[in-house]
């Protein structure tokens, strides 16, 4: 009779862990939806406001604006759309992932090419801010990891650190291999991150939607992308941050 009731025991304890599991799955759901229809509802409309507030202004005033107010508003369009079309990627982009359609294929490749190839997909964005990109990855540092995956993850944590960096601040990519440890990082002089923000950077906890130093737009969808990038590839993202210093964001493969 013990023995039967060890049983049923041992049984009712692991269908209660696999509902606390489940509960915890649901509840992470939960969030994720609420986020996701808040940046829809928010993040996603209000540019398009915007938009069409100077696209009236074209269309009413356009023999009244000389050239270098066209110039200016057409310059705001862009930057506008450029944004607005970013961030509908990105959710496109998570979406894929939570449906299983994002997989990850490794192989040894050398990181610097991609980096280069980043670098002049950005470097209109650093022109502008007048940043100093410094680039200290050696020749031969390779990595196994998904060479798509990587790039996408870099390239977003290099947007962030542009976005969050003030005109004639520095960022600098750096690879790291120390004890078998193999690690490519993105450091900014950036406005950084308060403390009690830093462990939820990632997740849909993170609740700090806040604007670029040049008041550019920022969902935090670009950071959870990466989180659920490195998910994928069974790699490794950490954030060091001090605000007001600056953040550095590491990706260990």
């Amino acid at each position: 009779v013990n023995e039967e009731l060890n049983s049923v025991n041992e049984e009712l304890n692991s269908a209660n862990e696999e509902l606390t599991v489940q509960q915890t799955k649901l509840v992470e759901a939960n969030k994720a939806k609420d986020k996701f229809f808040a940046i829809i509802g928010h993040d996603l409309k209000s540019p398009f406001n915007s938009l069409l507030g100077f696209l009236s202004l074209l269309n009413s005033d356009w023999d009244l604006l000389d050239d270098t107010e066209k110039k200016t508003i057409v310059n705001k369009l862009y930057n506008n759309t450029m944004g607005t079309f970013k961030l509908l990627e990105d959710l496109l982009d998570w979406g894929k992932t939570q449906r299983g359609l994002v997989k990850s294929n490794k192989v040894v490749f050398k990181v610097k090419p991609n980096i280069e190839e980043i670098l002049a997909i950005i470097k209109n964005q650093v022109k502008q801010k007048e940043i100093t990109l410094n680039i200290n990855v050696k020749d031969d540092f390779e990595i196994n990891s998904d060479p798509q995956l990587f790039s996408h993850i870099i390239l977003n944590l290099l947007n962030n650190a542009i976005k969050f960096t003030p005109k004639g601040g520095e960022i600098t990519i750096l690879s790291i291999d120390k004890n078998g440890v193999k690690k490519v990082c993105v450091k900014d002089s950036g406005i950084g991150f308060p403390n009690d923000k830093i462990d939820n950077a990632f997740n849909f906890d993170f609740n700090f939607n806040r604007p670029g130093t040049e008041n550019e737009k920022s969902s935090g969808m670009g950071l959870i992308l990466c989180s659920e990038y490195a998910r994928i590839m069974n790699a490794k993202l950490s954030l060091e941050s001090e605000e007001n210093i600056g953040s550095i964001f590491c990706l260990e493969v």
